[in-house]
């Protein structure tokens, strides 16, 4: 039992001891050499040629901010790019491919308040009265009566060649009241010659 027990301890003292001097030793290595050794004993080859941290290298060569290089250079905003090249407006377009106003074109002078007619043979005062050069209205034949009295004696007989007077400035009354005698007028009965009495008064 004794004999267990010193075992034991020798033991002890032996891994006590062993592990003081490792640690010694280790400690001994850590340390930096003698000023006569060798410099190049324990330390990395390259400790001198190690290169310059990064940042004091590219401190000195970043490029200048990109608004001071390019502010001059910047083209100008498209608004004044552009300003002068938009199209003209829809309103000027359409002003200038409208065509000219037409030309107003003369009016036609107006009628002649009296104008000619040369009787043919077969007319009738009926018949001149309708043409529509005339008054277009056979009712009307009264009025040419009443314009060319002095060479008609009988509105029923009229002959070729005879030059009469068609008036055009009768006053509306006097139109209406051509129209009503005319429908007031008997049927015509064939004569030769003049009446000396008229049935109306025209």
């Amino acid at each position: 039992m004794k004999k267990n027990i010193c075992l034991v301890l020798s033991v002890v003292v032996f891994l006590f001891t062993f592990g003081a001097n490792l640690v010694i030793a280790q400690d001994d290595f850590a340390l930096p050499p003698p000023p006569d050794a060798d410099e190049s004993f324990g330390a990395p080859d390259d400790i001198g040629e190690l290169p310059p941290p990064p940042a004091e290298e590219g401190v000195s060569e970043l490029p200048p901010p990109p608004s001071e290089e390019s502010s001059s250079e910047l083209p100008p905003p498209p608004e004044e790019e552009s300003a002068s090249e938009l199209p003209p407006p829809v309103e000027e377009l359409a002003e200038e491919s409208a065509p000219p106003p037409p030309v107003e074109e003369e009016e036609e002078a107006p009628k002649t308040a009296v104008s000619k007619y040369k009787v043919v043979k077969g007319d009738s005062l009926w018949k001149i009265s309708g043409k529509k050069n005339i008054y277009a209205n056979s009712f009307k034949w009264p009025l040419i009566y009443k314009a060319n009295k002095a060479i008609i004696e009988d509105p029923d007989l009229i002959y070729p060649r005879q030059n009469l007077k068609i008036k055009k400035d009768f006053s509306r009354d006097e139109v209406e009241d051509a129209i009503r005698k005319a429908k007031e007028t008997p049927p015509y009965e064939p004569h030769s010659t003049p009446r000396k009495k008229l049935p109306i008064k025209y």
